[in-house]
């Protein structure tokens, strides 16, 4: 089953990614709509023509404890976020 929104499917974004294009907005809201099942095998197939079959990896260690001066905002451990975590 194709699913489509404003004339643009999952098959179709996969297509021109593989053709050395670049989606925009539109493309990107037309994709949220589609079901996750045709859209994570999609990015899957996109994935395996064009990656290496490698995944990057990046860990936190807790070297600063709670005191990290960065302003990462993905971060529990930076200064800047109240966790009320007591730091040590």
């Amino acid at each position: 089953m194709v699913y489509e929104t404003g004339n643009r499917t999952v098959d179709d974004a996969v297509a021109r990614i593989l053709d050395g294009e670049t989606l925009d907005r539109r493309d990107g809201l037309a994709l949220i709509a589609q079901p996750v099942e045709p859209l994570a095998e999609g990015a899957d197939y996109v994935r395996s023509q064009l990656g290496d079959d490698t995944v990057d990896a990046c860990s936190i260690v807790n070297a600063k404890a709670g005191n990290c001066a960065e302003d990462c905002g993905f971060c529990a451990q930076s200064v800047h976020f109240d966790t009320g975590i007591d730091t040590y």
